[in-house]
């Protein structure tokens, strides 16, 4: 028994722990449940590699660079993209084919964020804050 504010959860361990009652053994170890998204930075022209999969990429340029698409990544790959300096990030297919409803490719600004998963075999779905 306890109430709300007796639970809190560590996002560097994993760990929810029980502060009321304090007692040995307390915690329960949530590591292989629980999954926070990596983030990498890239500050360059960058092509994406099947390991970049579920990764948070933070583009910290400050000059334009080309996010290229390769083919041969898996279905079901994805990738949240984040332009986090001044400069755009521009999506290309490298043997693979992005699709856009309203067929923009780059980021909209700083700060702009934006999506691409694989949905089929070198096909992929390009979402977010974009421009043309």
């Amino acid at each position: 028994a306890g109430s709300g504010n007796d639970l809190s959860f560590n996002s560097s361990n994993g760990k929810i722990t029980l502060s009321n009652p304090t007692t040995p053994g307390n915690e329960v170890d949530l590591t292989n449940y629980v999954r926070l998204a990596p983030i990498k930075d890239v500050a360059a022209n960058y092509t994406l590699q099947t390991g970049d999969s579920g990764y948070v990429i933070r583009v910290t340029s400050n000059t334009d660079i080309t996010l290229t698409v390769p083919s041969g990544l898996p279905t079901g790959f994805n990738v949240s993209v984040y332009q986090y300096g001044a400069g755009a990030v521009n999506f290309s297919g490298s043997g693979a084919t992005i699709y856009n409803r309203s067929n923009r490719f780059k980021t909209a600004g700083q700060h702009a964020g934006a999506g691409i998963i694989c949905t089929a075999t070198n096909e992929f779905h390009l979402v977010g804050d974009l421009k043309k």
